[in-house]
């Protein structure tokens, strides 16, 4: 028999509506994929602010939160007028590093789209890695829900890329950390895989690798393979971030164990 679950459980698991806006829409007036991003974005920051383990919350232990990698699985795009709800929760902790899911259901909740991500904490003087506190490992959420596969860190590399463009980073690329956000580095590559004529309908399954960070004023340039179905952003010789697309998934490939619902 399933016990209920405690405040404590509670305050673990996070849900967050939103009503699909005319901006964050493409031609076909469905939600894009960097749209969506945001949107995820805004809940899980949202949650970590109400847990105290944001990053202002750690400012006097002088670490800070980086997203390494994300597996974004989109079973099917939520259409302008849309109220899609955020499910988000961590799922655990192994020394440096820190895994936080996201289910997305449409009104009629319909599981839409998923994703898991890995974070790390690193040291904002150092800028290297450091092992989650003591004090953070408590923040796991309830072993009944959903768990999802985790992101994938290793990414092969094609041996044959393309230079598609450059960016120069501005402020309103930067995020509260100071560096380049990475809905923006997701955004770049998107926008790269995209330049060859193909839509965000040949695809649905993205994952994202971040690699390291990028500052204002940086020169970013970003690479395609020639199926145009990896990209990676580059400054000099050293890799900021890379994606690799793929048809969309079908609702079991996306989702693991366990079960969650939207209330």
């Amino acid at each position: 028999m399933q016990t209920q679950p405690t405040s404590a459980e509670d305050a673990l698991i996070h849900q967050q509506s939103f009503t699909i806006r005319i901006h964050e829409v493409d031609a076909d007036r469905q939600l894009t994929v960097p749209a969506l991003l945001r949107l995820l974005q805004e809940a899980s920051m949202q949650h970590i602010i109400k847990l105290k383990a944001s990053v202002w919350d750690l400012a006097a232990q002088q670490i800070s939160w980086v997203l390494l990698r994300k597996q974004l699985n989109v079973l099917k795009p939520a259409k302008m007028g849309e109220r899609i709800t955020v499910l988000t929760y961590p799922t655990g902790f192994d020394k440096f590093f820190a895994y936080r899911d996201y289910l997305v259901f449409s009104a009629d909740k319909e599981l839409i789209a998923t994703a898991a991500t890995t974070w790390s904490l690193i040291d904002v003087q150092s800028r290297k890695l450091t092992k989650v506190p003591d004090h953070l490992l408590h923040l796991v959420a309830p072993e009944h829900l959903k768990r999802l596969k985790r992101a994938e860190a290793r990414m092969p590399r094609p041996t044959a890329l393309v230079a598609e463009r450059e960016q120069i980073i501005t402020n309103y690329d930067l995020d509260w950390n100071g560096h380049v956000n990475n809905v923006v580095l997701c955004r770049m590559m998107l926008e790269s895989i995209l330049a060859d004529g193909k839509s965000e309908a040949d695809m649905g399954a993205y994952r994202f690798v971040f690699k390291n960070e990028s500052r204002l004023g940086d020169q970013l340039t970003m690479y395609t393979d020639d199926e145009h179905k990896y990209a990676e952003v580059m400054r000099g010789d050293k890799v900021i971030a890379k994606l690799m697309t793929a048809p969309r998934p079908t609702s079991s490939q996306s989702a693991a164990t366990g079960s969650s619902t939207a209330d």
